[in-house]
């Protein structure tokens, strides 16, 4: 039977989805002009309330016990960002945007295996764990600006593109810092 940590981090999940997905069927990310600060808005709250509740004692300890194989292995679906060059080649992203974001999300999945290899090898160090996270987290920085402020797609105010800002980018950012987190915690690392 899963604890009531688990219980309760799969409702707030499942919740924030639900928002999210709402806001995006009822266009609430397209706005013209402010359209790029709807879709930062929507990458920022989550970071934040992440930060927020990190602080709280039982979601710290829930974090923290995470099995770590799951939190570096679940980067592995950064290779779906592969849609962003789909969309370029199908005309409806700018290659500006679509390659930059599309190559860091595969180069990061592919990476991840190397990552959770090192983890059932016990090599995973400080330093591997620091260039995935910069690999992945740089990946988000660059589609990030390139998204909301240097080509600005306005398909990704569209639902089918608009979830990976507002969804994909904060739980992956989680993800890598719930990794860095639990490493720099341990003691056997």
């Amino acid at each position: 039977m899963p604890s009531r940590s688990t219980l309760t981090a799969f409702g707030a999940l499942a919740v924030w989805v639900s928002l999210v997905i709402w806001i995006a069927a009822t266009d609430g990310f397209v706005g013209g002009e402010s359209a790029p600060w709807r879709v930062i808005v929507g990458v920022v709250v989550p970071l934040g309330v992440f930060v927020g509740l990190y602080q709280l004692r039982p979601v710290r300890d829930f974090l923290l016990s995470l099995d770590r194989r799951l939190v570096i292995g679940i980067q592995l679906w950064r290779i779906v960002g592969a849609a962003f060059l789909f969309g370029w080649a199908l005309d409806d992203l700018d290659a500006g945007f679509a390659i930059p974001a599309g190559v860091g999300d595969v180069a990061t999945g592919v990476v991840a295996a190397a990552a959770l290899a090192a983890i059932l090898n016990g090599t995973l160090t400080r330093r591997r764990l620091a260039l995935f996270t910069a690999l992945g987290i740089g990946d988000f920085i660059v589609a990030v600006v390139t998204g909301a402020f240097l080509v600005r797609p306005e398909a990704l105010e569209e639902l089918r593109w608009v979830l990976f800002p507002t969804l994909a980018v904060p739980f992956f950012a989680m993800a890598h810092a719930i990794a860095w987190i639990q490493l720099t915690n341990s003691t056997d690392q």
